[in-house]
Formats: structure tokens, C-alpha cells, sequence
């Protein structure tokens, strides 16, 4: 999963100086559909992100009441669900269609959005492209090596034997 994640992000032409609407804007371009962002203030329980597409555009709705961070990895994980051509995201409530769309009949949007649900597979796909995009653009860039108190130096070693090695071990 990894891999392939890591060749669609390869794949893409990450703007310099990187914001997410010029990432938008040039993969629309790619695709030929525009893709929209569309900040909402999304309920407790709803998803805090969503792609709907319609025969032209994809929109990518995000919820606005959490930090701009947050915002960006809950586009660049849509985006990512977009990359792998995952279908579109349907469970649900009609309160949620209602939040996102208030304008469009609840009953109208679950027929054009038909019954395709992701995977966890593809969940995870999509949130490892969008960890990717934001390590290559320098906004989040964890230190391969962290720094052990020596105080607990032998706790994690125990444990760390008992897991068993890591990607980064072999």
C-alpha cells in the first residue's frame, strides 16, 4: 500500500511554494474536472471530510471548525481517495446531506452518489498519500531518529524487543 501511495505522490506535480489550492487547481487540470473545496462546519458524528463528484467537478468538503493543519490533511486525504480513483463516499444520514448540500433533495444525492463505501485498505492508502504530500512539501517531516530519555532507555528497549522490529530496524 505503501508503495503505491509513495508512486502516486511521485506521480504529482507538488507546487513551490506548496498550497492546496494550486495542488488543486493543477490536478483538476490533470484530470480534467475542476476540483472545489468547500469549508463547512460539520456536526459532531459526521465525517470531517467528503468528496462528492458530479459529471464535471469534485467537491471536497472539509470541516472549517478545526485548525488549518487539520483542514489540510483532511483535503490532501480526500485528494488522495481522488488519486486512486476510490468511488465516492455514501454512508450517509440524510442530516449530513443536509449540512453539506441544504439546497439538493437528500433523496436525489444518495442516487446520483450511488452505494460505494471505502475500505479500510483504501482509507489507508488515501491517509498515507496525504502524510506523504505534506513530508515532501516540508510540513510535516518527522525525525527518523528520536531521542530516548536515558531515564527510560531500558522500559523501551524491553519493549521493543517484545514488539519485534520495525520498518526501520531491518
Amino acid at each position: 500500500m505503501r508503495r503505491r501511495a509513495a508512486q502516486l505522490v511521485r506521480g504529482l506535480d507538488l507546487p513551490e511554494p506548496f498550497t492546496v489550492e494550486e495542488l488543486c487547481r493543477r490536478l483538476g487540470q490533470r484530470r480534467g474536472r475542476r476540483i472545489i473545496l468547500v469549508p463547512r462546519d460539520l456536526p459532531p458524528g459526521s465525517p470531517c471530510g467528503l468528496c462528492v463528484s458530479t459529471e464535471t467537478s469534485d467537491f471536497i468538503f472539509f470541516h472549517e471548525g478545526t485548525s488549518g493543519p487539520h483542514q489540510l490533511l483532511i483535503i490532501l486525504h480526500e485528494l488522495g481517495h481522488l488519486l486512486c480513483g476510490h468511488g465516492v463516499k455514501t454512508g450517509l444520514h440524510d442530516d449530513d446531506i443536509n449540512v453539506l448540500m441544504p439546497d439538493l433533495d437528500p433523496v436525489m444525492v444518495r442516487r446520483i452518489l450511488g452505494r460505494t463505501r471505502y475500505g479500510s485498505e483504501e482509507e489507508v492508502v488515501a491517509e498515507t498519500i496525504a502524510t506523504l504530500i505534506l513530508s515532501d512539501v516540508g510540513v510535516y517531516a518527522p525525525s527518523r531518529k528520536w531521542k530516548i530519555p536515558d531515564e527510560v532507555v531500558g522500559v523501551v528497549r524491553r519493549i521493543s524487543y517484545s514488539i519485534g522490529p520495525g520498518d526501520g530496524d531491518q
